[in-house]
């Protein structure tokens, strides 16, 4: 489960011009800069793995709470069978070793982490078989730590389980272990009393959840909760894949245990209500962005279940904003849900992080023959390293993608008069030139500025501009009221699991929030109910014409944060990128699911930049017509 998260002071901050490392600084695995921090002496002498497919398991002897921890290390095969195991999955938290465990009779130094959870999932009366990357791997060997990286998704999917340890605890454990059972027999239980009713509720209301479970939102019930998600591990990177690479997972939180389905289908039911308008995640301060990645980390443990790769697009965007120690394990961490890519692209840390980023987004575009990695580049979003081409994303850019359009397709049949799409995009890669065959058939004319919902005063003047906007485009006198609020949340939103197209009582939603944003003083977070309009059955009394409001800029946030408003030459509205400018270009790329901006290179005649990905009303791929693109011809663009 290398490398493992280090104090502060030990990152890297991303947020520089240039990033070169010194030799020191790369030749670490899997991002590991640091060995072990040798306080207490230690005895053990590793013994060498002979041959590259060779790791090493932890024999955890079985003792009493209070015993000395015993172990033995015994060597194993990744072409092995017959050896069972359980893999460890955690985060290191402080390097320096404090304590010591007997291993084959000698001392071998252990951090506080490690202490903990060995006495924690240690048998009273049988030993027990593991694998732990901070004692199964001679830390002080930088050749075999490179060489045991590239065995860690065989080591992870080739165990019978995996634990999850999130560190000691001694008194919210014991809060947590009936606290979820209530929530869990909550949901549980609204969902079969809905089934029954002819106008069921979409979501459990805050005030039944907290009747139902018996606490108030300052009982140490959700503080628990909270802190619960503030754990470290929910913040790495590396986890992805050892989750997902196993064929079932155990938390161990202190001395408690829980499956992984439990966490998940309370962490599902809170986030879905707090999707709805619920108030109760808000009050709690709880970090949706942290439940919402370990619900996608779930979500690819069930696309390996069934056989399926995760493409490098759906995966870098996902789990974005999860921690490294080295840039280039933005690509390396997760190199086992794709096995073709990790063949393509060795995890030896000699590479610049450039070079990985362009070589992992040639072998997508190249094998995987989609343009949807290219919906995470260009130049329209916030880039901080240098030497890049405009169509390779910046994976270490601090700014979290807004859901990209293109993977979150949402329904809909290709024209069949549509040869454009029809066919598999292809694409040529030769020193940082990306060449592909495409129509250009608009331009951006006008522009709003950038959407930010971190103010209400923010909202207004947004929606005001794109008032006047709507009133200069080819929809200003069309009968259908509709377009304006659909295109402002690109006709999609986000139900349960997936995106689908907005129903018709977004409607009223948008309505709702066009007449609250005039009297209230904060749309998202603070309006207030008026008294005659109190709906009991609403959490905290809430107005419905709030919760519709806030419905509505829950999936605004989802398409329109970020971005701008535009109305093209031709008159056509979309949401594009947020530095987008007068004059770019809307190419439909020859086999992609959305169109593009893409802007002249001012240094390289004839070339383009990428701007990146955009939703333009009535042009996606679900709904184009050829026609329009007729007076457009099919030409070869080359981006740089």
């Amino acid at each position: 489960m290398l490398p493992h998260i280090y104090p502060t002071s030990n990152l890297i901050h991303l947020r520089v011009s240039s990033l070169s490392f010194p030799v020191a600084h790369t030749s670490w695995p899997r991002g590991k800069r640091h060995t072990l921090h040798h306080i207490r002496y230690s005895s053990y002498k590793y013994a060498p793995l002979r041959g590259d497919r060779k790791f090493r398991l932890l024999k955890l002897l079985q003792g009493s709470p209070t015993d000395e921890i015993k172990c033995e290390l015994i060597a194993s095969s990744s072409n092995s069978t017959s050896q069972k195991y359980v893999a460890i999955s955690y985060a290191w938290g402080n390097p320096t070793t404090t304590h010591q465990i007997q291993c084959d009779g000698k001392e071998l130094g252990v951090t506080a982490n490690v202490i903990d959870l060995l006495k924690n999932i240690r048998h009273s009366n049988e030993d027990k078989v593991i694998w732990i990357d901070a004692l199964c791997i001679d830390q002080s060997n930088i050749e075999e730590r490179t060489q045991q990286v590239k065995l860690m998704w065989q080591i992870y999917s080739k165990a019978d389980s995996v634990i999850v340890w999130l560190g000691a605890n001694r008194d919210e454990p014991s809060i947590l272990s009936s606290f979820l059972l209530k929530l869990s027999r909550a949901f549980r239980e609204f969902k079969r009393r809905q089934s029954l009713e002819d106008q069921p509720e979409p979501v459990i209301s805050d005030a039944e959840i907290l009747k139902k479970t018996g606490t108030l939102p300052t009982s140490p019930e959700w503080i628990a909760v909270k802190r619960l998600f503030e754990r470290q591990w929910f913040h790495r990177l590396w986890v992805i894949q050892e989750v997902a690479l196993s064929t079932d997972q155990i938390f161990w939180y202190g001395n408690w245990n829980f499956p992984a389905q439990l966490l998940e289908e309370v962490t599902q039911e809170l986030r879905t209500s707090h999707m709805n308008g619920s108030e109760l995640l808000r009050t709690l301060q709880l970090d949706l962005a942290v439940m919402s990645k370990f619900l996608r980390t779930r979500k690819v443990w069930r696309f390996r279940q069934n056989g399926y790769n995760t493409p490098l697009a759906y995966r870098s965007y996902s789990f974005w904003s999860s921690e490294v120690t080295d840039p280039r394990d933005k690509i390396f961490a997760t190199l086992g849900l794709d096995r073709a890519m990790a063949q393509r692209i060795d995890a030896t840390y000699e590479d610049s992080p450039q070079r990985v980023f362009i070589k992992a987004t040639e072998h997508s575009l190249m094998r995987n023959r989609s343009t949807r990695i290219l919906s995470l580049a260009g130049i329209g979003h916030t880039r901080v390293m240098d030497g890049l081409p405009s169509w390779v994303p910046d994976f270490t850019s601090p700014e979290i993608p807004v859901p990209p359009f293109s993977l979150h397709r949402y329904g809909g049949d290709i024209s069949q008069d549509a040869d454009l799409f029809h066919k598999k995009p292809k694409f040529e890669c030769e020193n940082g030139r990306l060449k592909f065959d495409g129509v250009m058939f608009d331009t951006v004319n006008t522009l709003s500025n950038i959407l930010e919902l971190e103010a209400e005063s923010n909202l207004k003047c947004w929606l005001d501009e794109v008032d006047n906007l709507f009133l200069v485009s080819r929809y200003a006198n069309n009968a259908d009221a509709t377009t304006q609020w659909r295109s402002l949340i690109a006709d999609r939103v986000f139900q349960t699991t997936k995106y689908i197209y907005a129903p018709a009582v977004y409607d009223t939603y948008f309505k709702a929030l066009k007449e609250r944003i005039q009297v209230a003083e904060d749309p998202y977070l603070t309006i207030q109910p008026e008294d005659d309009t109190v709906n009991p059955r609403h959490p905290q009394g809430i107005a419905p014409s709030v919760m519709m409001a806030r419905r509505y800029i829950t999936a605004l946030w989802q398409s329109a944060r970020n971005r701008r408003y535009c109305v093209t030459m031709s008159g056509d509205v979309g949401l594009v990128p947020k530095y987008a400018a007068t004059g770019d270009i809307v190419i439909l790329i020859k086999g992609s699911d959305v169109p593009y901006l893409i802007r002249p290179c001012a240094s390289v005649r004839g070339a383009y930049s990428l701007v990146g990905e955009c939703y333009v009303h009535g042009c996606m791929i679900w709904e184009f017509n050829y026609s329009r693109s007729a007076a457009g011809k099919i030409e070869s663009v080359t981006l740089v």
